[in-house]
């Protein structure tokens, strides 16, 4: 349905535009989530250890050809106490700090580890709170994403 919704107005003029995203289904009864992203990963902290999962490198809906790209479809084993994260590129694209440098990828991966134990209602507020501080007085430039689930 996305593609198709990306795509219903292409001709030669048009923009040809994709959207990046991570999608994952959870079998909380049988342990197991699928997932598939597009130009997006996902990580799993387990045991404080990180785990990323890369997404294929192509966005969902921008193609060339009459026939969409497949996407790579990655089972995962879960484990009692793994934390999921799914997220957007606006956290770690967000200017600010003290020098107003980008808060970069690998800051929010060491964030997320160092905060996985804590419950979910706590990290999300804690993530607010430090996007805001990093922000400061900065406007936002992207959508910010973040959605976390613990197995």
């Amino acid at each position: 349905g996305v593609i198709t919704t990306l795509n219903e107005n292409t001709g030669e003029s048009s923009i040809k535009d994709g959207m990046d995203m991570a999608l994952c289904v959870f079998d909380f009864n049988a342990g197991k989530l699928e997932f598939a992203g597009a130009n997006n990963p996902i990580l799993l902290v387990r045991e404080n250890k990180l785990i990323k999962y890369k997404g294929d490198r192509f966005p969902i809906g921008a193609f060339e050809g009459k026939k969409p790209q497949l996407f790579t479809n990655t089972e995962i084993d879960l484990a009692e106490g793994d934390t999921v994260y799914l997220f957007s590129d606006g956290y770690a694209d967000q200017f600010g700090g003290p020098k107003q440098k980008k808060f970069m990828s690998m800051q929010l991966k060491e964030t997320l580890v160092a905060m996985s134990g804590q419950p979910m209602l706590k990290q999300g507020e804690r993530l607010n709170e430090i996007f805001e501080e990093w922000r400061g007085d900065s406007p936002q430039v992207d959508d910010v994403r973040l959605i976390g689930v613990r197995y």
